[in-house]
């Protein structure tokens, strides 16, 4: 376990309008529990990092700005800087601000920089000093443990920098979030490759071994508030996410943290200009024209009778009161909330005709409009019954053919019985929604789908019924639902095979009939062949499969719940295929019943 605990003081000065300098120390304390690295807490005191930045902004919607930021790195157990460790980062920083021209408060950040780094100077003597202090007979290139580079922020490459950011500029609190990749760039021509194993036990890789899986990348979340009270001053809380880079080590670049959590706080002071104010008095002869008050409107909506709710596309057509149509204020057509403007009117009463699909003709929709105001109006229609076509063909499932007189109960909207002709088709007119369809024939399981049927169209159904067996294939005990055959699957998967239908039709028929069964829970086994996860989620699987085809059945979902066990309840031993085969296997648990 490592662990980081840092502070920095940040001061930024605006000389001018487009020019920016920052000056910034950091420092920071590593600890680690590691037993083989002595010491275990590293402190780096004044890091310290100066810039300028020029900026430029266009019309307050695009800013662009190009830094340059020089980092001079504290020495390794002395005070001072390490001059040869100095490095520099060139940045252009780009900013999109959507609120001037879409009133939307976000601003979007994209940064591309470049990184020249030479931090490895800082622990080059000491490394040099681990080399010669190997035997020189299988003397090689030693390099510092990875908890060292990580705690001085050693790094062997350049890094190109790429960061994409938002941020919300509400009043007082600024939300922000905000992704960062560092891809190594090895400008410093390190050969990790050619060199040979680390004297340290937690020897790392090499970069162009693991390549991406070692690239810093992070994602940040963080919130900005400015109490209004203090102007200038604001506090700021964010974590960074590793996304990449946590666990692969490579001997270029420090480890990149799992996570960091960010306190800060700042205050920002501009210096206040002074106004003139200069008081004239302005003498201005008006000449008022006097302007007709505007003809009288009628604001109208069309709603459902029903619902309440807009129609919209309803077309309005303007009549005087004898019922006559005013050809130059027509027609209307609503909006979508169903509302409607007429062009301006004379005094007098109006009458409105109204045409919708799908609805009558309103009852009643008249106003009387005075020399002036507009005037609201709401018209309601009375929705038609909404027709569909239903067509169909039963068949039987095992053979295919066409199953006559077979008696089908509809219950949805409308609820009809119907039976299908000597080719097995039946088509039936009803009104659109939701429809169960129930077939039902002597000597054959009773069968259940559900349909859609669409306002002004048709839909198409295919009902398969299972012929039953001369013997019970299934027997309600106490507690169980008992399957005389097991339920087959296709090798290494959920896909019930065809020769299981039947057992699974005579299951569904025995829930239909049996509605005092409330709650039975479908559970899924396996043998004992492959690993325990593996067989615990095949079992689901399977479970699940068998609720889908009992769903699509008509059976009501909230009737079965599907559980998968894998190898964990097994029937017999798991020694020979017999007993194998019996571990395989679906099994019906009545949780429930109206009885209970």
């Amino acid at each position: 376990k490592h662990k980081r605990i840092q502070g920095a003081v940040h001061l930024r000065f605006t000389p001018i309008k487009y020019l920016e300098l920052f000056v910034a120390v950091d420092s920071y304390a590593n600890s680690t529990n590691l037993d083989i690295q002595n010491p275990k807490l590293f402190q780096t005191l004044g890091d310290t990092t100066i810039g300028v930045k020029g900026l430029y902004t266009v019309k307050n919607l695009y800013t662009v700005a190009l830094a340059v930021y020089p980092r001079f790195l504290n020495k390794v157990g002395d005070v001072g800087f390490d001059w040869k460790a100095t490095s520099v980062n060139i940045m252009l920083a780009q900013t999109f601000d959507l609120k001037p021209s879409t009133n939307f408060p976000l601003r979007i950040h994209l940064n591309i920089g470049w990184d020249f780094n030479n931090s490895a100077k800082l622990v080059e003597g000491r490394e040099k000093a681990m080399t010669n202090a190997m035997p020189e007979e299988w003397r090689y290139q030693q390099y510092i443990m990875r908890f060292e580079r990580f705690a001085l922020n050693v790094n062997r490459n350049d890094y190109l920098l790429v960061a994409l950011g938002f941020d919300f500029t509400t009043p007082w609190v600024n939300p922000f979030l905000e992704w960062t990749l560092d891809v190594p760039v090895n400008r410093q021509g390190f050969n990790c490759l050619q060199s040979g194993p680390s004297a340290f036990p937690d020897d790392d890789s090499c970069l162009d071994i693991e390549g991406f899986a070692a690239y810093p990348m992070d994602l940040t979340i963080g919130f900005r508030f400015q109490p209004p009270p203090v102007p200038g001053l604001s506090f700021l809380v964010a974590a960074d996410i590793g996304l990449v880079g946590m666990k692969t080590h490579v001997r270029e670049l420090p480890a990149n943290t799992q996570y960091n959590i960010y306190l800060g706080a700042s205050y920002a002071f501009a210096k206040k200009t002074e106004t003139e104010v200069i008081e004239k008095e302005i003498v201005k002869e008006i000449i008022k024209e006097v302007v007709p008050p505007p003809k009288p409107r009628i604001l109208g909506k069309v709603i459902d009778s029903e619902t309440l709710e807009g129609i919209e596309g309803a077309v309005v057509t303007v009549l005087d009161e004898e019922g006559v149509e005013i050809l130059e204020h027509n027609s209307l057509v609503a909006k979508p909330d169903g509302s409607f403007i007429s062009y301006p009117l004379q005094a007098g009463t109006f009458q409105l005709g109204v045409k919708a699909e799908w609805y009558f003709d309103p009852i009643d929709c008249t106003v009387t409009l005075e020399e002036t105001g507009d005037k609201d109006l709401e018209c309601k229609l009375r929705p038609m019954p909404k027709l569909a076509a239903i067509n169909g063909k039963v068949t039987d499932t095992a053979k295919g053919g066409a199953l006559a007189n077979v008696t089908l109960l509809l219950s949805g909207p409308d609820t009809k019985s119907i039976s299908t002709d000597s080719m097995g088709l039946f088509k039936v007119e009803v009104e659109a929604g939701t429809y169960k369809i129930k077939g039902e024939l002597e000597g054959y399981f009773t069968k259940q789908i559900e349909v859609e049927a669409p306002a002004g169209g048709s839909v198409d159904v295919d009902l398969q019924m299972s012929k039953r067996p001369k013997k019970d294939l299934v027997v309600i005990k106490k507690k169980k639902i008992a399957i005389k055959k097991r339920i087959q699957f296709e090798f290494d998967s959920a896909i019930i095979k065809t020769k299981s239908y039947l057992i699974m039709d005579a299951v569904a028929d025995v829930l239909m009939n049996h509605p005092e069964i409330t709650l039975v829970e479908i559970q899924g086994h396996t043998d004992d062949k492959g690993a325990n996860n593996y067989n615990l989620d095949l079992s689901q699987r399977r479970a699940e499969s068998v609720r889908d085809y009992l769903i699509a059945s008509g059976i009501d979902p909230d009737r079965l719940i599907a559980k998968g066990y894998g190898e964990t309840v097994p029937v017999a031993p798991n020694v020979t295929s017999k007993g194998r085969a019996k571990n395989r296997r679906v099994e019906f648990h009545i949780l429930s019943k109206d009885s209970d």
